[in-house]
């Protein structure tokens, strides 16, 4: 067994601290993929890089660098960044909410996920796009916002939300 395999399962064994998402009773398994990880025994932060596939039940988040914050021997915050930062959760009646941003910080008291970001949010027929969306994973309500103005013309953050509805046939 090799010392990057055992730190990965270390890490894993870690991460069984309960994301909230699924049944709050029997918190479902979960699982974190990557290439590297470092953990800091001091501050509880895991930072886990190329590649990293973090999983629990029907939520997915995958990135290149991401961070998982532990307190109290669960997970407290999930935090990436970099191009892009994918996220994506199966409602119970099949939809498939999918996310791509260049930041997400899941803060799991809250149950809320902030993308950041040149956002882009995918359900079923209708795309959402935005500088930062705020997705709700328990009750799976979200807001969005657009950019703050800039002044420089190299800058092309965009200012608003948009949506953009597929016609049903």
């Amino acid at each position: 067994m090799t010392k990057s395999f055992r730190l990965l399962l270390i890490a894993a064994a870690l991460l069984y601290g309960g994301v909230p998402g699924a049944e709050e009773t029997q918190p479902e398994r979960i699982t974190a993929t990557a290439d590297r990880l470092e953990l800091d025994q001091q501050t509880g932060v895991q930072t886990l890089s190329g590649n990293v596939v973090i999983k629990q039940g029907d939520i997915s988040i995958y990135g290149e660098t991401i961070q998982v914050a532990m307190r109290n021997g669960a997970i407290s915050r999930i935090y990436g960044a970099g191009e892009p930062i994918r996220f994506q959760q199966r409602l119970a009646g099949g939809d498939l909410v999918q996310t791509q941003s260049r930041e997400i910080d899941y803060v799991t008291s809250s149950w809320t996920l902030v993308f950041r970001g040149d956002v882009k949010l995918q359900r079923n027929e209708w795309l959402l796009a935005g500088h930062q969306v705020e997705y709700n994973v328990r009750s799976r309500n979200f807001s969005a916002n657009g950019a703050p103005a800039i002044n420089t013309e190299s800058d092309q953050a965009a200012p608003r939300v948009s949506i953009t509805y597929k016609p049903v046939r």
